[in-house]
């Protein structure tokens, strides 16, 4: 039974993040600039580009079909890492596989079709394939 530490630590890349095509070469992975709002973000928080180049905010409802990268920056679970714009490191091209379960969005996604939406966008936009995680 999971219980304490086990129970409550942060998610990790390795919870997130299934597979990336040479990892070695960084082709899948990208440094943008990130708007983490007050509440802070998690290690897999599915992004959207916004219209100022190479910065990102977290996917909402109206937005899903502009899903196009999932954060994977450690950074995350720092808690000082809230309420402004921090530069992290995104998964933002495939071809790659991320776990279903392990990702987060904006509280306004919350149904089942909203976050297929979401992932449909995913691996239109970006190559990245959201897995059943069992």
């Amino acid at each position: 039974m999971a219980t304490g530490l086990i129970a409550s630590r942060p998610t990790k890349v390795g919870d997130v993040l299934k597979h990336e095509y040479a990892p070695a070469t960084g082709y899948t992975r990208r440094k943008v600039v990130v708007t983490v709002p007050a509440e802070g973000l998690e290690i897999g928080a599915v992004l959207e580009s916004t219209s100022v180049a190479g910065k990102y905010i977290l996917v909402a409802v109206a937005t899903t079909a502009n899903a196009n990268a999932v954060l994977i920056d450690t950074l995350a679970n720092d808690d000082t890492t809230v309420g402004g714009d921090f530069e992290m490191t995104v998964l933002m091209a495939g071809p790659s596989q991320v776990a279903d379960k392990s990702l987060s969005f904006a509280t306004d996604v919350d149904t089942d079709v909203e976050k297929q939406a979401v992932y449909d966008a995913l691996l239109a936009n970006a190559g990245i394939q959201v897995l059943a995680q069992v």
